[in-house]
């Protein structure tokens, strides 16, 4: 092993606390591309009906998880290579030049990424058959599959991510590139100035929300609805980031000109440690934000389209058959009902009495829709046996035909494709909301280590410190999820409107999906709180 291997390696290995999250991420989002790169190639969309409506679905969502590992691993490392500045500033120190420290981040990449890509798809090879197994029966496909290993896609998972570890290779380039030595040595001790809140930005970022919450209430329209829709979630995630950054500033500074509040053993270190570092916690704090919207708004509203499918499907199709034939002429009407009598008479049914005939001209139209009490099954091959039975010149000049059996296939093949999306991408951005509050605070707590050591000497006690530390973590945790449910509760109307597009009106049904994502949410982040804090407390006991 080469010095610059070893080197590398030891810098991982000590830094586990850092880089093991880090790794279990990366495995991640390769196990969660691999299996749904592996799903829309799946035998079982070529066999089932809706099978192509599913796989555009699976498509996006493949497209979705690509460009968020890009931002979010990129998001990521930038705290590793903040924290390893002066590890990497001691190097450049004892000898080793700028080209050597390139070469060791280079190994320390190429090392992460092999760990990440073999790790990542032999658990998505693992995994693949329980998900395609989840997949069949969301979508209620009562079809066999075997399972199955597809070269094609793990040659694409290596290449998408080894291009995203290429690229994340060369930003740790630009940034340490960047630093001289004596810099790279005093980043840790080097804090950030306190910003200056900004009222203009902050008003900015108010109207902007104002703007997209009265397009929220206001749109009557369904179709309206669904086209502006992307409008108002591009204004509330710039108002969201211009308010969080400007308006956290403003409200550290209200809170440290309330000198009842300021000056209290738990809520003096919290507050002036959130204030100096405010700009970057405002950014952190508004991708919580969004990323806890998107998880609810995409898991209520699929679940809700998955659940309400039923209801959906009834208001689409108020009977289960619909059928429409063109006639050549008013004497080919007796030879029609023959065919349309032999056809159903082995299912009980008879069908030409079931309709209508209208003659406009030298036009025939025979129509009707009707309800059998067939079972799914035989609905299914009363239909196969009406469309073979009208598949004559002689008799039609053509036919049109809907029956509800066959179009469920393609709602439960959309809808549930997209409910598991839903949820797949809600744990994925549920998992890269608590990585980054997770590194924010480890590596805020390394920084705050020695405020608390000068508090303990003048007087802080271990409680206090404890008090302080959850005063602190409950901003950082609640607070983005407290925005997140005001952005979910003035989009509830439009997101309402959207639905019926899908003939779905269970507001009902969308209230409960809603409030039920938004308890599960809150329990995740309350646990994800009690984990936060004892780490931070740790950390900056250590010191004490």
């Amino acid at each position: 092993m080469s010095l610059y291997t070893r080197l590398a390696w030891d810098g991982i290995r000590k830094n586990k606390r850092l880089y093991l999250p880090y790794l279990l991420t990366c495995v991640g989002m390769v196990t969660l591309y691999y299996m749904m790169s592996e799903l829309c190639g799946s035998p079982l969309l070529d066999s089932m009906r809706g099978g192509a409506s599913s796989r555009l679905v699976l498509g996006l969502g493949t497209w979705v998880i690509a460009i968020f590992s890009a931002l979010f691993l990129f998001y990521t490392n930038s705290f590793l290579v903040r924290r390893r500045q002066r590890e990497f500033g001691l190097y450049h120190v004892l000898g080793l030049g700028k080209r050597h420290i390139a070469l060791l981040c280079a190994i320390e990449t190429l090392l992460t990424a092999a760990i990440a890509l073999a790790t990542g798809l032999v658990i998505g090879i693992g995994l693949s058959f329980a998900v395609e197994l989840g997949l069949r029966a969301s979508i209620r496909a009562e079809v066999d599959f075997a399972f199955r290993v597809s070269g094609a896609v793990v040659a694409k998972t290596v290449l998408v991510y080894l291009a995203i570890f290429l690229l994340i290779l060369l930003s740790t380039l630009v940034k340490v590139g960047r630093g001289t030595a004596v810099s790279l040595l005093r980043s840790e001790s080097c804090g950030e100035k306190p910003p200056r809140a900004n009222v203009l930005v902050a008003v900015l970022g108010a109207v902007l929300l104002v703007a997209a919450y009265g397009m929220a209430v206001s749109i009557q329209e369904p179709l309206q609805a669904m086209l502006l829709f992307f409008v108002a979630v591009i204004l509330v995630i710039l108002g969201t980031y211009l308010l969080f950054i400007a308006g956290s500033v403003a409200l550290c500074r209200a809170l440290q000109k309330n000198k009842s509040y300021y000056y209290q053993s738990r809520h003096f270190v919290s507050v002036s440690s959130m204030a100096y570092r405010m700009k970057r916690n405002g950014a952190g704090l508004a991708s919580i934000c969004i990323l806890a919207t998107m998880v609810l708004v995409m898991l209520s509203s699929s679940a809700c389209l998955y659940f309400g499918a039923e209801d959906s499907l009834n208001v689409t199709y108020p009977h289960e058959f619909s059928l429409t034939v063109w006639a050549r002429d008013a004497e080919a009407l007796p030879k029609l009902e023959a065919v349309l009598d032999a056809a159903s008479a082995p299912y009980g049914v008879e069908i030409w009495r079931r309709g209508e005939v209208e003659q406009n001209g030298e036009e025939v139209i025979w129509s009707g829709q009707f309800d059998t009490g067939l079972s799914r099954e035989q609905q299914l091959a009363l239909g196969g046996a009406i469309g073979e039975a009208l598949n004559d010149p002689d008799t039609t000049q053509g036919f049109s035909r809907s029956f509800r059996a066959e179009a469920a296939d393609e709602f439960y093949g959309t809808y549930g494709s997209l409910f598991f999306i839903g949820i797949v991408l809600s744990v994925l951005f549920i998992c890269a909301a608590v990585l980054i509050i997770y590194y924010k605070q480890l590596c805020e707590g390394y920084e705050d280590q020695p405020r608390f050591a000068i508090m303990q000497k003048v007087g802080m006690t271990a409680p206090d410190i404890r008090r302080s530390v959850n005063s602190q973590l409950l901003t950082v945790f609640f607070l983005p999820l407290a925005g997140a449910a005001l952005h979910m509760a003035f989009a509830f109307p439009m997101i309402r409107r959207v639905l019926l597009v899908f003939s779905l009106n269970n507001t009902a049904l969308f209230v409960a999906t809603a409030l039920i994502s938004l308890a599960m949410l809150s329990v995740v982040y309350t646990l994800v709180y009690r984990a936060t804090s004892n780490a931070y407390y740790r950390i900056v006991k250590s010191s004490v």
